[in-house]
């Protein structure tokens, strides 16, 4: 259904097929409004909660599972293999109290031609006293296959067993008159339990792209399920057709058993982009079958399904809660792709007509109509050579035509002009729309382009988003990881976090390889790895974490110079020499690549690395011993020898972290000492003043002992003071002359 209208498929036989829509619709029709003044006491209630929500309307579907249990043809045409859990509660308001309930187990899935499924149903009546007082369980398995383009066919074996309980009638029968007789229900003198198998038939034609009809027979071998071994279990026939497109689905299925017979009849409807989906159905038929079914389904990330059916009789049990039915199914596998099976195939009635409008689309230069016309031929005749030209020389030129805007949206992904970019690949599409990459690329740019439309700047960040998206539209999962987990470690926006949550999920396994350091970004992560690996003469996972890095930061100089390393211990000295000579254009100072360039030519990298990692170590300890000593004493007050040490420290050449670590820490020693000395001086001078005025106090008033002893504490602070020397000798010969 498009714009609100149905579209049509005219096919081979036209008129004969619009004739038979029809008649079988008009059929079910009158059926569906006149069924109600049937009576059946019975209710069919079928495997899939997504079926049920429709009251079990469909046969055939590509985008319903389980419905195998219906009409065993249709496991062939559901193309992706489903696992299905479904509970249903049958009736939970009844008046005794007793619960009924339903398990189902289902799995799927198409090899081929082939479609496989398999299932398990269990049905039980519990009581609050005596337990599961009846049980049934089915085990389900079945085959089925494509025939051709249009036709499906299928079979199921069915096990059946039945398990009665026991409570107070069962060995304790009631007569006729509702007596209790005291002994064991005869019907129970063989046991409590049945096992019986049977077999089903199905069969499906594909009309159109939209349409099929079904027919299924079920039991059809008509097993005696009963513990009397009198009474059979009729087998059921059911006729239905389904109308599925994209975005809605209606279907009709009249079923007929032992005299009885109902109609099903129910839709869908996509609700918001294929992961809402709304359900109804009604079911009526002979005797006072009429229950109405709604349901819903949520579909997440095109895998997980979430379903739910309520089925409420309106007729038949009276004061019931309806039935209630959940199932969660997980889909494997990509998203539903057509194929021969679920793709419509034209039919075209005349060939050479369509391949004269082909030449005729030729002429006009029109190439799409060209394509599709041709294409039309090819998959009816794949052998006609001039079809095949025509296909060839239209996608040629659609291509060519297309070309200058696919390189118009290079250079706008190579800038990080991502909406703009988009548009380009819009354009592309339109010219050419059988290219199924640039499609690709368009349904992921559009991703990216909903998140940040662009990423011009010029900073590493930028850089790095647009690193990430170029290999995302590559399909190169690795860089794109690598990229946009830097960009997001380093840049905590929400452009680079969203970023990073959208292509993780695009490549999840891949994420779930990666392992992360505490503490260490991607790129501090991958260069320690780099060396460890060079350490244990694993050189060439040295080169991938590398090459990794340098994709990221081209002018990493330590990736470089670990790069040339690795590839000088594997023998390639060319290429070692290059990306050493790479490192200098960035850093033209640096030690470690100029000794790797004057090493002897008998000298391996690892020696190179052990003789760099023992000078670097005896830097360290060398750096660490002088800083401690000039600690120490500094606490002992000795700060001119604590000054001596740190200054030894500052004076290890070295661009190790640890030694800049403590040369940093011997120059805020040195600040700190400074500052010590001159808060102490400060104090001593105002010490000396003091100690001064009161020893020429004391010498003025002629008390020479106590103006010696003030003098003296001046020289104790600064030794070589000539004025408190002066006057202690000048209080030394006044107390001599007063001997």
């Amino acid at each position: 259904m498009k714009g609100g209208r149905w579209k049509g498929e005219r096919l081979k036989g036209g008129k004969s097929l619009f004739a038979f829509r029809f008649s079988l619709f008009t059929f079910c029709f009158l059926l569906f409004h006149f069924s109600v003044l049937l009576r059946a006491d019975f209710d069919d209630l079928g495997w899939g909660v997504a079926s049920a929500g429709m009251a079990n309307s469909a046969l055939f579907s590509k985008r319903v599972p389980s419905l195998f249990s219906a009409n065993p043809a249709a496991s062939s045409f559901f193309a992706r293999p489903a696992l299905s859990a479904e509970y249903e509660s049958l009736y939970p308001s009844l008046s005794d109290g007793s619960d009924i309930s339903r398990n189902i187990f289902v799995y799927s899935h198409r090899i081929k031609n082939y479609g496989f499924g398999a299932g398990f149903e269990e049905f039980s009546l519990d009581d609050s006293q005596f337990g599961k007082i009846y049980q049934e369980k089915t085990f389900l398995f079945n085959c089925s296959r494509f025939i051709g383009r249009k036709f499906f066919i299928g079979l199921n074996v069915r096990m059946l067993q039945k398990k009665y309980g026991e409570d107070n009638y069962t060995k304790n029968a009631l007569d006729l008159n509702g007596s209790a007789t005291g002994i064991s229900d005869p019907v129970f003198n063989d046991g409590f339990s049945k096992t019986a198998y049977s077999a089903d038939l199905g069969v499906s034609k594909l009309l159109s792209k939209y349409w099929s009809v079904s027919a299924a027979a079920d039991y059809i071998t008509s097993p005696d399920i009963s513990l009397s071994g009198a009474a059979k279990r009729k087998p059921t026939f059911s006729l239905g057709s389904v109308f599925e497109s994209k975005y809605f689905s209606i279907g009709s299925v009249v079923k007929y058993r032992a005299g009885d017979y109902w109609l099903n009849s129910g839709f869908e409807k996509d609700i918001y982009r294929n992961i809402l989906k709304a359900r109804a159905g009604l079911s009526t038929g002979s005797g006072n079958l009429r229950t109405l079914s709604v349901g819903a389904g949520y579909l997440h990330l095109k895998q997980f399904a979430i379903d739910y059916a309520y089925c409420f009789p309106f007729a038949g049990l009276k004061k019931t809660g309806g039935r209630h039915r959940f199932s969660i199914s997980y889909l494997f596998g990509g998203v539903e792709e057509e194929t021969t099976a679920t793709a419509e195939v034209p039919e075209i009635s005349d060939l050479a007509q369509t391949l004269r409008s082909a030449r005729l689309a030729v002429e006009k230069k029109d190439w799409q109509k060209a394509c599709n016309l041709a294409k039309k031929i090819l998959e009816v005749s794949p052998e006609n050579a001039e079809a095949s030209g025509i296909y060839e020389k239209a996608l040629s030129q659609m291509r060519s035509l297309s070309t200058p805007f696919s390189n118009d949206a290079r250079k706008l992904l190579d800038e990080g002009r991502f909406a703009d970019a988009l548009s380009k690949y819009k354009q592309v599409l339109a010219i050419n729309p059988e290219n199924a990459d640039f499609r690709k690329k368009a349904e992921k740019l559009k991703k990216v382009a909903k998140i940040t439309p662009s990423a011009i700047k010029k900073d590493n960040v930028s850089y790095l988003i647009r690193k990430a998206v170029s290999a995302y539209l590559a399909d190169d999962a690795r860089l794109a990881l690598n990229a946009i987990i830097y960009s997001s470690q380093i840049d905590k926006s929400r452009v680079s976090s969203a970023l990073a949550n959208m292509i993780k999920k695009e490549y999840p396994s891949k994420y779930r390889e990666m392992k992360f350091v505490a503490g260490m970004n991607l790129v501090q992560q991958k260069l320690y790895s780099a060396l460890k690996y060079i350490y244990d003469a694993r050189y060439d996972l040295a080169i991938m974490e590398c090459e990794d890095v340098l994709k990221l930061e081209p002018a990493n100089v330590l990736a470089l110079t670990r790069l040339g390393s690795a590839y000088y211990a594997l023998g390639n000295k060319d290429k070692a020499v290059e990306a050493w000579k790479e490192a200098l254009r960035y850093d033209p100072n640096n030690r470690d690549i100029r000794d790797f360039l004057s090493a002897p030519s008998g000298q391996s990298i690892k020696q190179l690395y052990e003789k760099r990692k023992s000078e670097k170590e005896e830097k360290r300890t060398t750096a660490k011993k002088f800083y401690l000593y000039g600690i120490a004493a500094k606490k002992r007050g000795e700060f001119a020898r604590a000054e001596d040490f740190f200054n030894k420290v500052m004076a290890v050449a070295s661009d190790d972290k640890i030694v800049s670590l403590y040369r940093t820490k011997s120059r805020r020693a040195l600040a700190e000492m400074r500052k010590e000395k001159e808060k102490r001086d400060e104090e001593n001078l105002k010490l000396m003043k003091i100690y001064f005025g009161n020893g020429m106090a004391y010498y003025r008033k002629g008390e020479f002992s106590k103006a010696q002893k003030e003098f003296e504490k001046i020289l104790k602070i600064k030794p070589d003071h000539k004025q408190s020397q002066k006057m202690i000798d000048l209080c030394r010969k006044k107390m001599k002359n007063n001997k």
